[in-house]
């Protein structure tokens, strides 16, 4: 039993384009079980100087070498005008995805079946749920990851600060302590010379 595979894209000029595509058809080889297959990449739309031909071209070639088992595999995310018109409504009036047909098409009987698009799939909104819980996790790591920075900084500079003010006044731990907090907020050491701390200060805030 011959079955060939055509793998359609959109179509794009880009040899990066050319080259992520052909990466997932490797990929995707290694998840067929059967392994004595065809797989052929095509384009709906032929741009630029890609080497990559139009589906109708590859599917006329396989056909013409008695290949009967057609299975078209839609590298589309929704059901659009190029899904509907350009290639579907090549074969039938209606929409009819993941069964195997008898067609004909430019004089050839074939079994054809076309897979849905892929934002049908279960597996495309899991991914893209995992993306998105993905994003959100990167996200919570990175705050927290900022909150522990900002938390060391802090105490780190309140630590040079308190250096600093050992050498430059002569007062009790408690007030330079204060001090410390009042220069590391303002960013201004010349604080320290201009600034007074009564000792009832905290009362006075209690009060």
């Amino acid at each position: 039993m011959k079955v060939s595979i055509i793998v359609i894209a959109h179509g794009s000029n880009s040899i990066e384009v050319y080259r992520d595509l052909k990466n997932v058809i490797e990929s995707m080889k290694m998840f067929i079980v059967e392994q004595d297959l065809e797989i052929h990449l095509a384009y709906n739309e032929k741009v630029g100087n890609v080497s990559v031909p139009h589906w109708e071209e590859v599917l006329e070639e396989v056909l013409e070498r008695g290949v009967t088992n057609i299975v078209m595999v839609l590298l589309f995310i929704a059901k659009g005008k190029h899904v509907v018109r350009d290639i579907v409504g090549k074969f039938m009036d209606n929409l009819v995805f993941d069964q195997w047909m008898k067609v004909m098409w430019k004089g050839y009987i074939f079994n054809l079946y076309i897979t849905s698009p892929i934002s049908s799939t279960t597996l495309f909104k899991l991914m893209i749920a995992n993306s998105i819980n993905r994003s959100i996790g990167m996200l919570k790591q990175k705050v927290l990851s900022v909150e522990k920075n900002v938390s060391r900084i802090e105490t780190e500079s309140l630590e040079r600060i308190n250096l600093l003010l050992n050498t430059i006044i002569e007062t009790s731990d408690f007030e330079k302590m204060v001090m410390a907090r009042v220069v590391f907020a303002s960013g201004n050491l010349d604080l320290a010379y201009h600034t007074y701390i009564h000792p009832r200060f905290l009362d006075v805030a209690r009060e």
